[in-house]
């Protein structure tokens, strides 16, 4: 059986400047953790809906967030990122989804298997920067000295003022 929250607070937030409200729901299934859609509403009608088999999974403790599920940032007085994390199986990349929502209009713009290695963002500036990672690092060595055993293949998205830029490190 699946059960429905609402999310009501940040889309209000991110589209005050037009007074419209707007709201996203995620169903959590079972009482576990974590869920398996995120549907976002503008005055009752269903703007977005995204579906993960798998599941989304809450972020790591080590991303900062106002919120275990998800993390959103405000890009502009009437444009948002939401960003999930799908759970992560057998130590491979999950799937990263980014959400941006612009006036009546919500659009998945980054879809892809990555690990969320950081998130930079602003309360007061229009600003975002994520960190990802497309491998993962193997340790060897001791608990005492651990040792890596490779070097994270890192990427970069970030807001440039218009658009979400996506760039791959090393």
């Amino acid at each position: 059986m699946k059960k429905i929250f609402y999310i009501i607070v940040f889309l209000v937030t991110c589209f005050y400047s037009h007074g419209q409200t707007g709201e996203a729901i995620y169903s959590i299934i079972n009482d576990e953790p974590g869920f398996n859609v995120v549907e976002i509403q503008r005055n009752d009608f269903t703007i977005f809906k995204l579906e993960n088999s798998n599941g989304y999974a809450n972020l790591s403790s080590y991303v900062p967030s106002e919120h275990l599920n998800f993390s959103w940032v405000k890009l502009s007085p009437v444009t948002c990122a939401l960003i999930f994390n799908e759970y992560i199986f057998a130590s491979q990349p999950s799937m990263v989804s980014i959400v941006v929502i612009h006036k009546n209009e919500a659009k998945l713009v980054f879809n892809k298997p990555l690990f969320i290695h950081s998130i930079s963002k602003s309360t007061t500036d229009y600003f975002l920067n994520i960190t990802l990672q497309s491998n993962t690092v193997e340790y060897g060595g001791t608990p005492e000295s651990p040792v890596a055993l490779g070097t994270p293949s890192l990427h970069t998205i970030w807001w440039d003022g218009n658009v979400l830029r996506y760039v791959k490190q090393r």
